[in-house]
């Protein structure tokens, strides 16, 4: 399921950014199966979890050494 392209800003190394989904049907006991597009970048550790009813948050941390802009 594509539910949205998300666009996330520069992430400096050693930091992290997190953006937010909205899927109603998402529950706070919810085990989530992310899809990761094949060209995100290397050094990137990836993370997705229900963080309310509705919303799954999606999170990048960059362990790469640089700053780095995610692929769309």
């Amino acid at each position: 399921m594509n539910l949205e392209q998300l666009d996330f800003a520069n992430i400096a190394s050693a930091s992290s950014a997190e953006l937010t989904l909205v899927l109603s049907e998402a529950a706070a006991d919810d085990a989530v199966i992310p899809g990761w597009p094949s060209g995100l970048e290397p050094g990137l550790i990836r993370n997705m979890r229900v963080n309310a009813v509705g919303s799954i948050a999606v999170q990048l941390c960059n362990f790469s050494g640089s700053a780095l802009d995610p692929t769309s």
